[in-house]
């Protein structure tokens, strides 16, 4: 290896993951507030810009590190969190014992129920969730491997939509010593009766809707039964009283009455109760929306994606329209105002993308002709630490947002990315095109380079050419050995390296991996952060 390039990184004398220290990983979950970043300007005053994204300055100084081992080890893939590096020692990760845990899952009458139970660790790197299921038999027993030690949330999600999740435990801890779990649901006194009734329109006007998929969710994961409103509008729901408390009631359209929009509504729920009417507001019967999507030389686009979003009544109404080979679309939509953005196959060179505000439905009745613009050329090379070029580097252009919109996705993508692709060449150069956004680079060196994996963040604004040199920081080694529970070597293993840092689609950014030998040894390069 060349000595210019790496630099050892020696860490932590033995890792086992206890409970007790993974306090301080908590911190960097979830996705409240996440933004991405050019330079540090972009953050606040005690945060930094690592990897393209704001995080607090520890970020620079540790990593999370994942370790899957083969299947036939017999262990299960670990986790670390919120690691410093030091110096002197190399890591040696102990994974720990299986536990197989087994029990019952039976219905209030003692009647086995279809469905999936799902043991959830509490602690997980972000975006990252080891979580086990496993199916009960016709009989109710079931078999679960959980890692020994850890502590899961246990939830049993039924087939039966009429009957909502049942969590069993929010701290059930894996043990040799507390192997049995029994899964009891309850009878009806142990959920809450949840009614109400779905209508569109206003005052006296208002009309019961049917056919609409009506839930109780908490921070997106659904806690309630899950029913459908039926010629009256009405619904009920059974909510586990454990679950109890501010809950958001979740109105969907559905293949039987798709013209409707999603409406959310704050609800909290502390007793049985009808929650009464749930308005839809005005909203229309839906219209034709047909037309052609075209290049920039007026050429028909194949297969081009329309992303449609608009303010419905009293919620959003979210689309998405295929072209067929000779860029037609045709479907209906709700009479409103809609943003609109069109995308192009990330295939084709020159035919981009095009985004509308405010596009009227129903229009002319001429139909809608969408033309996209001509995608950017982006050019630049790949270059080393020390200026060399790197050769054969995978370098991934994923769109994440607009240009100089570091808040977030575009609320009509929601979370939809897309993807460019190219390979360096000799001289370190790449060319590719592309479309006006926000990106989050990846470039992935091949193994032989001995380079780390290196991920930012770009702005790419409208313009016909731009030149985009990139640099690969520092390289450090991050060597050790993967043992099992009595010490011995674990082949085969694969070690993944995440950062401290969070990317804006709540995730940890990976930072690169290697596979243990024969001995368990490993060795991973990764980027030098700075921080220590």
């Amino acid at each position: 290896m060349d000595a210019r390039r790496t630099t050892e990184l020696t860490m932590w004398a033995m890792v086992s993951m206890a409970a007790a220290g993974l306090a301080a990983c908590a911190s960097y979950g979830g996705d409240d507030g996440l933004v991405s970043c050019l330079s540090d300007v972009d953050c606040l005053q005690n945060e930094v810009c690592v990897l393209g994204a704001c995080s607090e300055s520890d970020a620079l100084s540790g990593v999370h590190v994942e370790v899957d081992p083969l299947d036939d080890s017999g262990l299960l893939a670990q986790q670390y969190f919120n690691l410093e590096t030091m110096q002197e020692e190399r890591a040696v990760f102990r994974l720990r014992d299986t536990v197989d845990i087994t029990g019952t899952v039976l219905d209030v009458d003692g009647s086995p129920l279809p469905g999936r139970l799902v043991a959830v660790p509490r602690d997980r790197i972000p975006g990252r969730s080891l979580l086990r299921q496993t199916l009960p038999d016709g009989t109710g027993a079931y078999a679960l491997p959980l890692i020994e030690g850890d502590v899961y949330r246990v939830t049993f999600y039924p087939d039966d939509p009429h009957t909502p999740p049942w969590t069993e435990s929010e701290a059930f801890v894996g043990s040799a010593f507390a192997s049995t779990l029994n899964v009891s649901l309850p009878g009806e006194e142990g959920y809450f009766a949840i009614t109400g009734q779905v209508a569109a329109g206003d005052g006296a006007a208002a009309l019961p809707i049917p056919g609409l998929e009506v839930q109780l969710s908490l921070e997106g994961r659904v806690v309630s039964s899950v029913d459908r409103t039926d010629e009256d509008g009405t619904f009920v729901l059974r909510l586990p009283a454990m679950a109890a408390g501010a809950l958001t009631l979740v109105v969907r359209p559905t293949e039987a009455n798709p013209q409707f929009p999603v409406v959310e509504v704050d609800a909290d729920i502390l007793e049985p109760q009808d929650v009464g009417v749930i308005s839809l507001g005005p909203v229309a019967s839906p219209v034709p929306f047909t037309g052609r999507v075209l290049g920039p030389g007026g050429d028909a686009v194949a297969y081009g994606q329309i992303y449609l979003r608009g303010t419905i009544g009293n919620g959003e109404v979210l689309r998405q329209v295929t072209c067929d080979e000779r860029g037609r679309f045709a479907g209906e939509l709700p009479p409103g105002n809609y943003d609109v953005v069109v995308v192009s196959p990330v295939n084709e060179t020159e035919p981009g993308m095009v985004r509308q505000s405010n596009v009227a439905v129903p229009g002319d009745g001429a139909g809608y002709v969408f033309a996209v613009e001509e995608r950017v050329r982006l050019t630049g090379a790949v270059v080393d630490a020390v200026g060399q070029a790197v050769q054969g580097a995978t370098v991934e252009f994923e769109r994440i947002a607009r240009p100089g919109d570091g808040a977030g996705p575009d609320p009509v993508l929601q979370n939809t990315t897309w993807t460019f692709a190219t390979t360096t060449s000799s001289d370190g150069s790449y060319a590719t095109r592309v479309d006006p956004g926000r990106y989050r680079v990846r470039i992935v060196p091949s193994p032989e380079a001995q380079l780390p994996v290196w991920t930012t963040v770009i702005d790419v604004f409208a313009d016909s050419s731009v030149r985009q040199d990139l640099t690969l920081p520092e390289a450090l080694l991050l060597a050790g050995q993967v043992v099992g529970p009595t010490d011995t070597a674990v082949p085969g293993a694969t070690v993944r390296v995440y950062s401290l840092a969070i990317g804006e689609d709540g995730a940890a950014l990976y930072l690169g991996e290697s596979r243990a030998d024969e001995t368990g040894a490993f060795g991973v390069v990764l980027p030098q952060l700075g921080g220590g």
